[in-house]
Order: structure tokens, then sequence, then C-alpha cells
């Protein structure tokens, strides 16, 4: 979990918002090591583009009420 933590820090560091986080797009980097790497960036954008940032977007079953 921390890993995911810090990668979504480091997404956020750099304004990037990546709108579909769930378990589908988190991998493994290697067969036998546990560090998680986030994918999958088909829906991110950029905080700065404001009117992107409210479009309702990510799949059905993760989207928050």
């Amino acid at each position: 979990m921390r890993g995911i933590l810090e990668g979504l820090e480091c997404l956020h560091k750099f304004g990037i918002a990546h709108r579909d986080i769930k378990m589908e797009n988190i991998m493994f980097r290697e067969y036998n090591r546990l560090e998680p790497v986030i994918v999958d960036f088909g829906l991110a954008i950029l905080t700065e583009e404001e009117p992107y940032v409210f479009y309702r977007c990510g799949t059905p079953g993760y989207v928050a009420p």
C-alpha cells in the first residue's frame, strides 16, 4: 500500500490526476518483487486543465457516488 500511495503522491506533485485507480491498474514491477507500479493513464489529466477536472469518468463500479 505504501508504494501505491508514494506513486500517487508523486503524480499529484507534478499536477497529474490518474482518475481510474483500481486493482486492475496496479501491477508489480518484477515477478518476485512486490514493488507496485501504477499503470493505464488513459483517463489521466493535468489538474491545471480546469474544465476536465470536473468531468465524470472512470470505471462505473469504482466511481464514488
